[in-house]
């Protein structure tokens, strides 16, 4: 029988378009992304994540070479 996984796949929809996909943090698959201002900080950044992923908060860094404004243009989109 579908039916519960129906209403779980309804509630998703539901949600995906009430908040057009800008979930609130609660929500959020990703509720932290930290973001190093240069790469000399990406051992800070990747201990800080760990940190929170610790503590219980989906966390993740952006670790990459790209330019900062870039990684949070990336991560708004």
């Amino acid at each position: 029988h579908r039916a519960p996984l129906s209403t779980h796949e309804r509630m998703i929809g539901f949600l995906i378009e009430h908040y057009a996909g800008n979930f609130p943090v609660w929500l959020a698959p990703e509720q932290v992304r930290v973001i190093p201002i240069t790469d000399h900080h990406n051992d800070y950044a990747a201990a800080l994540m760990q940190r929170l992923r610790n503590e219980g908060v989906r966390a993740d860094a952006d670790l990459g070479s790209e330019r900062m404004n870039a990684k949070i243009r990336k991560a708004q989109g």
